[in-house]
């Protein structure tokens, strides 16, 4: 959807926001092996969720709400 970065005349560095849609849970041979815990959270509950203190990185919050509004878009076109 866009890449973003935290200072862009300082630091190099890029993020990448995609949306993936149809996941499904699996693992590959050479995964972690430590599993990754996932915490869900209803998109609609956006607004309350960006209150939380777990989740204090802005480019995850930014790109939540990049989310949330191309979901809608797709609604409203499909």
């Amino acid at each position: 959807m866009k890449a973003m970065s935290i200072a862009p005349g300082y630091q190099s560095s890029e993020t990448h926001i995609v949306l993936a849609q149809d996941l499904y849970s699996a693992s590959a041979q050479g995964d972690e092996p430590e599993p990754l815990e996932v915490v869900e959270h209803q998109l609609s509950e956006l607004e309350s969720l960006v209150y939380n203190d777990d989740l204090t990185e802005a480019r995850s919050i930014a790109a939540l709400y990049m989310a949330k509004e191309a979901i809608r878009q797709q609604n409203l076109s499909g």
